[in-house]
């Protein structure tokens, strides 16, 4: 039986095909683009240890440590801030606890100023789970529907661009998620506003790899203002260590 998350890219496709246009199906794009980063299909299976460098223009040494059990959900990201380390934490078996300073402790004004809310974790875990794993965690469970593809090209290269409306917010409900049309690399991720949000559209443009037991992620993600390209910072990896 054709499940839902098909119909929706079967529909998505038909209606592409009825304007005109001959670009590959949204499912072919991401199907190729799996293959590319996750050959073998190990990422939802996988546990990661992430050293992440996170620049922002106000903060330029923001430095992160993510862990990440893919398959149990169990999560950890450890970070400094001004009143020390913060942990955010979640347990295979869904308990999330906060430590800072290796205490659960902490006072209103300090929850209050670094969102030191156990439910704040989830979003935190959906988050990096989420950016990390594209295009493999774009899964039914995540998206809604596919609203369109097309060729366009980007910074002189060419691409497709797939336009994704969410189930549930991330940053925003719709992205755009920009693909190389020479292997279905990652290119750039947009996150589109909603019309009444006056705000610029802000994205992320990926570059450089890092490949660790055959599944391969994005190594730097840059943050800009779409139009403007206002630069808003970065992430990068500097360390990728795989658990068995």
């Amino acid at each position: 039986m054709m499940s839902l998350f098909t119909k929706i890219v079967l529909v998505s496709y038909i209606g592409i095909m009825g304007m005109g246009c001959t670009p590959p199906s949204i499912d072919q794009v991401l199907e190729g683009s799996k293959a590319y980063y996750d050959p073998e299909a190990k990422w939802g299976k996988e546990t990661f240890s992430l050293h992440i460098q996170e620049p922002r223009p106000q903060t330029p040494l923001r430095y992160s440590e993510l862990f990440l059990d893919v398959q149990s959900g169990a999560f950890k990201l450890r970070r400094d801030y001004e009143i020390g380390e913060i942990e955010r934490i979640i347990s295979a078996e869904g308990n999330p606890e906060i430590l800072v300073n290796g205490l659960p402790e902490f006072t209103d004004e300090e929850a209050e100023q670094y969102r030191l809310s156990l439910e704040s974790n989830f979003g935190y875990r959906n988050f990096y789970q989420t950016i990390n794993g594209l295009p493999m965690s774009l899964t039914e469970d995540m998206v809604k529907s596919f609203d369109g593809i097309r060729e366009s090209t980007f910074e002189n290269q060419k691409v497709y661009s797939l336009v994704l409306e969410l189930k549930e917010q991330m940053i925003t409900r719709k992205w755009e998620l920009i693909v190389a049309r020479k292997d279905y690399s990652l290119v750039a991720l947009r996150f589109q506003k909603a019309e009444s949000d006056e705000r610029e559209d802000e994205m992320i443009i990926f570059d450089g790899e890092y490949e660790q037991d055959g599944v391969k992620v994005p190594r730097f993600r840059h943050w800009y203002t779409a139009e403007s390209r206002e630069y808003l910072g970065s992430d990068v990896i500097v360390k990728y260590i795989h658990h068995d």
